[in-house]
């Protein structure tokens, strides 16, 4: 399990009734949105989290961050993408990123109206629908 205070992200092993800390990161920024996909190096959890200075981060299964990339707006909201190895982040000024979990390269990107409030996903016959709350609209993408 991952958790954030607010400048920190932290992942955390419950064997039982005690929690235990594997690792704590601090990032220098307030953290406004994660998410976590499977595309490390050895298939391992990524954990991509945005911050309000417009950065967007992954940080391997063992708490090192791998990379960073600089949104040129703050991330607003992330959602891993099942069997894709990465994530959508949105952000403040409408921006949607593809983003592979395992280097932060985009792979795709969308501009829409207004502010990224939320994205959720669907999967349908072999087709990935995100569903993107921006500003005053609902959009869909598809890929």
């Amino acid at each position: 399990m991952f958790g954030t205070s607010k400048t920190h992200v932290a992942a955390w092993r419950f064997d039982g009734e005690t929690p235990r800390r594997l690792w704590r990161v601090g990032l220098g920024d307030v953290i406004r949105t994660l998410a976590v996909v499977k595309g490390g190096e050895r298939g391992d959890a990524v954990v991509i989290v945005g911050s309000a200075s417009d950065y967007v981060s992954g940080i391997s299964a063992d708490g090192k961050v791998i990379w960073t990339r600089d949104l040129a707006s703050a991330p607003t909201a992330a959602e891993p993408i099942p069997g894709h190895g990465g994530a959508l982040v949105g952000t403040d000024d409408g921006g949607v990123y593809h983003l592979d979990g395992r280097r932060g390269r985009a792979i795709g990107q969308a501009q829409l109206d207004g502010p990224v409030n939320g994205i959720d996903l669907l999967r349908t016959g072999g087709k990935t629908t995100a569903f993107v709350a921006a500003g005053e609209t609902l959009g869909a993408i598809s890929f």
